[in-house]
């Protein structure tokens, strides 16, 4: 069962890990090259067509409160970003 177990999961990172290179090199030919994927995620979890409360934006992220705050401020400084 362990043998089973371990198999599984060298495949679920290897197949996380092609699909990092795959948003890497799909955002090398989109509109926005000078976004990382990680600001890509970021805007997507904050949306576009309703407010989202800071909390539940950084708990769909799994990240903290303070990593959101730097990751939007740097947003709005490259006017990604607007109120």
């Amino acid at each position: 069962m362990n043998k089973g177990i371990n198999v599984i999961n060298e495949l679920l990172v290897d197949l996380f890990n092609d699909i990092l290179v795959i948003e890497q090199k799909s955002l090398q030919y989109a509109t926005f090259k000078d976004l990382s994927v990680t600001e890509v995620h970021t805007i997507e979890a904050i949306g576009m067509y309703k407010p989202n409360r800071m909390k539940d934006v950084a708990c769909q992220l799994d990240i903290t409160l303070g990593t959101l705050t730097t990751a939007i401020n740097r947003l709005e400084k490259n006017n990604m970003l607007h109120e």
